[in-house]
């Protein structure tokens, strides 16, 4: 957007991310069991982590008001509807969306085919009509496989913009463990705490032992020790 010189006051820059509405007596159904969310990105916030927090929020009052079952509801009813009407009702239910963003969870263990190991399994995610621009990740092995497909008109530095979410990765993976590192240090402890305590049930400190005096009046460290 910055380099585009795109104004950010007065844009609201919309996310479509699939989310399953797979129920748990739905295990043993075939096909797949996704709906939509709209969701807003915070362009306007600077830090990683408020970023995240506010992507979080809002997708929490998402969960909470199940706005996915409104798009789902539209999708079960296509077989009864008309086609103008089912593009009017998933336009009102899901609204204008600026990109697609989709993640898949995959297996943490490796997969081999004819005794070949995996070593990543990279998505593609189709573009709606009218976007330019779409990211699929899949997780394989405690990686992150990311897939990215973008209309070259609309998009014509796909590069550019993959280099600039490895540097907003990156930004965001520093922050993290920068905040955790200050929540898991402890406070200095003031010099009244760090002092030694007093144990009243140990044994006193026995008294210095004082030197025996010779007859003449010099003590015995005295009487050996050289003269000047």
């Amino acid at each position: 957007m910055f380099r585009r010189r795109v104004d950010l006051e007065n844009l609201e820059f919309r996310v479509a991310g699939p989310v399953s509405t797979r129920k748990p007596g739905d295990d043993k159904l075939q096909g797949n069991h996704v709906s939509t969310w709209i969701v807003p990105l915070p362009l306007d916030v600077e830090d990683p982590l408020a970023q995240l927090r506010t992507v979080r929020e809002r997708t929490e009052s998402l969960k909470r008001s199940e706005a996915s079952l409104a798009i789902d509801t539209v999708m079960q009813m296509a077989e009864w509807l008309p086609a103008p009407m089912i593009s009017l009702g998933v336009g009102l239910a899901n609204g204008p969306a600026n990109m697609i963003v989709t993640n898949v969870p995959g297996p943490q263990f490796p997969l081999y085919t004819v005794g070949s190991r995996l070593l990543g399994m990279y998505p593609l995610v189709p573009l709606l009509p009218g976007g330019g621009l779409g990211i699929a990740l899949f997780s394989y092995e405690g990686r992150l496989c990311w897939g990215f497909n973008a209309d070259p008109q609309r998009v014509p530095d796909l590069p550019a913009f993959v280099d600039d979410v490895r540097i907003a990765f990156e930004a965001l993976r520093a922050a993290i463990v920068s905040d955790f590192m200050a929540r898991r240090t402890a406070a200095p402890e003031s010099q009244h705490d760090t002092a030694p305590s007093v144990d009243s049930k140990a044994p006193a400190a026995r008294p210095a032992r004082r030197s025996r005096s010779r007859p003449n009046g010099k003590s015995r460290r005295a009487q050996e020790a050289p003269s000047a």
